[in-house]
C-alpha cells in the first residue's frame, strides 16, 4: 500500500472541498449562522442586549409611520365631525411606539359619556360607511368596553375605537412611565411580540 493512498484527506483539502461544492468561496451568511462568534460569559448579556435592540430598530424601520399618521388624522377627522366635543386619542401599541407594521390601531373618544356610548358607536359605525372611510365596520357591544371595528380603506390599517373608556389613558400612563423608568423593556416588549 502506497503511503496516503487510503488516508483521509488533509483538513485544508476537506475545507477547500467543502467551500468547492458550497460554490466555490465563503458564504458569510451560513458562517454567520452556524458558527457565530463565541462570546465570553460576561458578555453574553450585552451580546443578547445588543441583538434585541438591533432587531427591534430593524422592526422599527419596517413600519409605515406616514401612512398610519394620515390614517389618524382622517379618523380624528370623522369622529370630530360626527360626535360634538368627542376628542379621539391614540391608546395601545401605536401610542408606545410598540407598533409592529400589522399592528391595529387602538382609539378612544373622549368628552362623551358612558350613556351615550352605545348611540355613539352606532353613529360612528354609520359616518365610517356612509363617508367610505372604512370598511368591514362592526360595532362589538359588550359589558366593559365597547368598539367599532373597522378597516381604514385608504391604509388598510385596522381599527378599534372605544367611546368615553378613559382606562385606556390610564393604561397608557403607566406603561409609558415603565418605559421610562426600564429603557431596555421598549426594545424587549417589541421583539417579544414577534
Amino acid at each position: 500500500m502506497r503511503s496516503g493512498a487510503t488516508q483521509e484527506p488533509s483538513k485544508k483539502k476537506r475545507k477547500s472541498k467543502q467551500q468547492t461544492a458550497a460554490g466555490g468561496g465563503k458564504d458569510p451568511v451560513s458562517e454567520t449562522e452556524w458558527r457565530p462568534p463565541p462570546a465570553p460569559v460576561a458578555e453574553a448579556a450585552t451580546l443578547l442586549d445588543t441583538q434585541i435592540r438591533s432587531l427591534a430598530q430593524l422592526i422599527g424601520s419596517t413600519d409605515d409611520g406616514h401612512g398610519r399618521k394620515a390614517a389618524l388624522v382622517r379618523i380624528t377627522r370623522l369622529v370630530r365631525k360626527t360626535l360634538s366635543g368627542g376628542q379621539a386619542r391614540l391608546i395601545g401599541s401605536s401610542a408606545l411606539g410598540l407598533a409592529l407594521p400589522t399592528s391595529d390601531v387602538d382609539l378612544t373618544v373622549l368628552g362623551r359619556s358612558e350613556a351615550g356610548r352605545r348611540a355613539d358607536l352606532d353613529a360612528l359605525q354609520a359616518a365610517v360607511q356612509s363617508s367610505g372611510l372604512g370598511r368591514r365596520c362592526l360595532v362589538i357591544h359588550a359589558k366593559k368596553v365597547s368598539i367599532l371595528k373597522f378597516v381604514e380603506a385608504q391604509s388598510g390599517l385596522s381599527t378599534d375605537l372605544s367611546v368615553a373608556v378613559p382606562g385606556g389613558l390610564t393604561t397608557l400612563a403607566w406603561m409609558r412611565g415603565q418605559i421610562t423608568e426600564r429603557p431596555s423593556l421598549h426594545p424587549l416588549l417589541l421583539v417579544l411580540k414577534l
